[in-house]
């Protein structure tokens, strides 16, 4: 923990701020475009030195993180401005190029930036498979919209604020 605070240049006392917008997310990089037993070997680790190493990993991977999501993000705004000006009232937007550990994080930026429902899918990791990751505000529920369709998926779960599914995707229309 001291390595990845000391990578995050963070000092004690941490409040939650600090926790989710400094530590987590470099935490969260592993699993979402590596193996998320790093994350886990570096709060694991007593070896100063190899702490540190596993700690410059993480950043690394949370650069690469946020360079991906930026660029998803750009591709996803324009498909989201035009799914809104034809009248729609769910975004759904998909790429083969997006990580599948970063369409939630798509999905959840989109919701909050259009204000609706949103589905982000990606096939990056399978062509015959889509994942997907749907957010929404208060008062749609995400858990209920994707029980509407379970038969057509692979797997799904969710809660009322966000959910996710796998598709084949001869499924897709």
């Amino acid at each position: 923990l001291r390595a990845l605070l000391a990578q995050c240049r963070v000092q004690p006392p941490l409040d939650a701020p600090m926790v989710a917008f400094r530590l987590a997310p470099r935490l969260n990089a592993a699993g979402r475009l590596a193996d998320p037993a790093l994350a886990l070997d570096l709060l694991l680790e007593s070896d100063e030195a190899r702490a540190r190493v596993l700690a410059q990993d993480l950043e690394r991977l949370n650069g690469e993180r946020q360079g991906l999501v930026a660029a998803a993000m750009a591709e996803a705004t324009g498909a989201a401005r035009k799914s809104l000006a034809a009248g729609e009232r769910l975004v759904i937007v998909k790429s083969r190029n997006w990580p599948q550990g970063i369409v939630g994080l798509v999905a959840g930026k989109l919701c909050e930036q259009f204000r609706v429902p949103v589905v982000a899918l990606s096939n990056n990791h399978d062509e015959a498979v889509h994942v997907a990751s749907c957010r929404a505000l208060p008062g749609f529920d995400v858990a209920a919209f994707i029980g509407h369709f379970r038969e057509s998926f692979l797997k799904c779960g969710g809660h009322a604020a966000a959910g996710g599914f796998s598709i084949a995707a001869e499924g897709l229309a």
